[in-house]
């Protein structure tokens, strides 16, 4: 079954989850239940468990069509189900089958599982996963100390039993903390010291009468945690010493066996930091000055800040460091005026692991990170009209073209991809193991702007047996005004390194993105109307440009989601080169709406139910006017809310003097612009209008008040 169609199927089995009510006994038939085939969907796409290699079917009654097929195959290579027991994919799931499947995901040990308190235990036909599920807690007895095996069960009580069995998996804390590393027996490490060395370069430096020779190992500073091993390449003796050249130790062929296990809190202070940028070492770990985190005397309020003018597109780079986290902040100024400032951060990261592995196989691989970070980004600039000039009495034929070659030629857009910094923190309890971050900043902004994101995230992977599930949990929470096309991304990529060797690692990409598109709408004297549609230009520009021009109208739609994408080992790691890479699309413009229920439509600034532009239509002409000795108008006093229109309709007429002989004229088109007999408010404050004859010798005034934006 294609991936997208057992999502939809697992989605909506999900959906109908309710709050969980504890049933047990057996008497009461269950009123809404769950097929077998369904509750495995449910279940693999619940666990992350998607992998799969035989094409052939476990299960003749299971084919390569059943919807249930791909779930179904995923499931018996995870050692959810067992060949061995018949499996009736449209058959109702039993309490046993519940307990059944559920301990075998979580990979209890059944070895002693045997409760003979459980009376009805010789009814069912998985007695030691049912008792695992007893002992754990998961499930319950009734009164009568009977478990009920073959009982239905309710979809909101299978749902919740599921919610727990994932959150236990998923959160694997390993108290029992170890590290045994195995070299291979032919493996030679020299004892010899060098002189000097230059890991960059490849170059050591040894005594004249060193015993050295090439295909040894070198360990570079035993003392220092986590230090990469190299080989000795070529050895060339020098009249007083010994100069060789070094290659990174093939870490993979020089470690036979590891088993490692281990959670902890990252202390960004006991790092090496790198700026990315330029390659300046902003903060170095000292092998004499390392703390542990579990040593109380932790430093954990110190902060480092370290500032750097790059020359990159005139960027202004900041890194700040404390004990929990680690922040990097962007400002710029483009020519135009347009300030532009962004930051990315992380903290409170907890990776946990458990990294078993014989021979170049894994064994048994859990790798997982905990985390939040938050991105933000602000773009200001001041009056476009002091940057374009006014604009107030261009024809508007020509009004989007000359507003477009303006744009740019300034080219005033904040446009850059940073690769901010490489973060090395080593394993306490693997002196060869290292945690290493590397943090990128991606920002985008051709307008004024505003975005803040917070997340947590939980991202990795479990590997059983040659196959691999993913863990995702990620949350998100967004603050936003935008009014031109914004987008920010900030990536962390975390990996779990052995001797020099990369393992695997988890790359998680999340920020925001706004699409912003202007429509321009166009009036001719007569009150003709036509509409441009544009995303060449920032929508707070042609905005703020049209302000004053009665008529331009303008307004913007806003296409404004959350972006959040999980990469699985890349390449270069171990469990990449196995096969076990994987990348996960967890937000984007179809399901992760910036802010639920924010309003997608701009007017003058502000957020509108629907395009009122188009609401100002030609006049109908008027054929009630009679004959006066001076000009009447029906109102005299106008008011409208910003970006509405009033319309002044003339009553009496002198003698000898016709509709087309009037003109009206704003005195403060900034705020009441007129096109004919139509009167725009513009912005807030009061105009008045003046209707006057051609000749000048008649002239009445209208005033029009505009009201504030809260007053709407």
């Amino acid at each position: 079954m294609p991936r997208a169609f057992r999502r939809k199927l697992a989605a909506s089995l999900a959906a109908a989850a309710l709050p969980f009510l504890c049933i047990t006994g057996c008497a009461v038939p269950a009123a809404t239940g769950i097929t077998l085939g369904d509750w495995i969907v449910l279940l693999d796409d619940q666990a992350g468990i998607h992998q799969y290699d035989n094409t052939a079917p476990y299960f003749v009654n299971v084919p390569e069509n059943s919807p249930y097929f791909a779930s179904v195959q995923a499931a018996v290579e995870w050692k959810v189900l067992d060949t061995g027991t018949a499996f009736d994919p449209y058959a109702q799931l039993t309490r046993e089958w519940a307990a059944y499947t559920l301990m075998n995901l979580a990979e209890r040990d059944l070895s002693a599982a045997n409760d003979n308190t459980i009376k009805d235990i010789h009814k069912s036909r998985f007695p030691k996963q049912v008792s695992a599920a007893i002992s754990s807690g998961l499930m319950t007895l009734d009164k009568h100390n009977r478990f009920c095996p073959t009982k239905e069960l309710e979809k909101e009580e299978a749902i919740h039993y599921l919610e727990q069995t994932v959150d236990l998996i998923n959160h694997r804390s390993f108290d029992t903390v170890f590290g045994d590393l195995e070299w291979n027996e032919d493996a030679d490490f020299t004892e010899e010291e060098p002189i000097e060395i230059d890991p960059e370069e490849g170059t050591a430096v040894f005594p004249k009468d060193a015993e050295i020779m090439s295909g040894q190992y070198l360990v570079t500073e035993p003392d220092k945690p986590s230090e990469a091993i190299y080989q000795i390449d070529q050895v060339t003796p020098k009249e007083d010493h010994t100069e060789v050249t070094l290659k990174p130790a093939d870490a993979e062929n020089l470690i036979q066996s590891v088993d490692a296990a281990d959670t902890f809190s990252i202390d960004f202070n006991n790092a090496t930091i790198v700026d990315e940028i330029d390659g300046t070492i902003i903060q170095e770990l000292d092998a004499s000055s390392y703390v542990s985190p579990t040593n109380t005397m932790m430093m954990a309020d110190r902060i480092m800040t370290y500032t750097k003018q790059h020359t990159i597109n005139g960027y202004q780079i900041t890194y700040s460091v404390t004990a929990t986290g680690f922040k990097a902040e962007v400002k710029k100024e483009t020519p135009a005026g347009l300030n532009v400032y962004g930051n990315v951060a992380v903290s409170s990261v907890k990776p946990a692991y458990r990294w078993k592995m014989k021979n170049g196989t894994i064994e048994d691989g859990y790798f997982c990170i905990d985390m939040d970070t938050t991105e933000s980004l602000g773009a200001r600039i001041g009056s476009y009209k002091n940057l374009y000039g006014d604009f107030s009495r261009i024809d508007p034929n020509d009004f989007l073209g000359t507003v477009k070659n303006l744009f740019q030629k300034k080219q005033d857009v904040a446009q850059i991809e940073l690769p901010l910094a490489s973060i090395t923190i080593p394993v306490p309890s693997a002196p060869v193991m290292n945690i290493v971050m590397q943090l990128q900043l991606r920002i985008y902004s051709s307008g004024k702007a505003e975005l803040s994101l917070t997340q947590h995230e939980k991202a990795g992977m479990e590997i059983r047996d040659g196959k691999m599930r993913e863990i995702c949990e990620f949350s998100a929470k967004a603050e936003a005004t935008i009014h031109a096309s914004t987008s920010i991304m900030g990536g962390v990529k975390t990996g779990m390194t052995l001797a020099g060797m990369k393992l695997a690692d988890v790359t998680a990409e999340a920020g925001a993105k706004a699409l912003v598109s202007s429509t321009v709408h166009l009036y001719d004297s007569e009150g003709n109307h036509k509409t441009i549609t544009t995303d060449e230009v920032p929508a707070d520009m042609v905005d703020d440009l049209s302000d004053g021009n009665g008529n331009i109208l303008t307004c913007a739609d806003i296409k404004a989601y959350k972006a959040a994408d999980i990469l699985l080992n890349s390449s270069n790691t171990m469990a990449g080169r196995l096969g076990l890479s994987k990348t996960i699309t967890l937000l984007n413009e179809n399901n992760g709406k910036l802010i639920p229920g924010m309003k997608t439509h701009m007017e003058n600034g502000h957020f509108v139910d629907h395009c009122t532009r188009g609401d100002r239509l030609k006049p109908k002409e008027q054929t009630d006017v009679v004959e006066s000795d001076q000009i009447r108008i029906q109102d005299y006093s106008l008011i409208a809310s910003p970006g509405e229109n009033r319309q002044i309709v003339i009553k009496g007429l002198p003698k000898g003097y016709s509709l087309s002989d009037i003109q009206c004229v704003s005195e403060k088109p900034e705020i009441a612009a007129v096109s004919g007999t139509t009167v725009h408010a513009v912005q807030e404050g009061s105009a008045i209008i003046h209707v006057k004859t051609k000749d000048g010798k008649y002239d009445v005034s209208v005033t029009m008040l505009v009201r504030s934006a809260k007053q709407q």
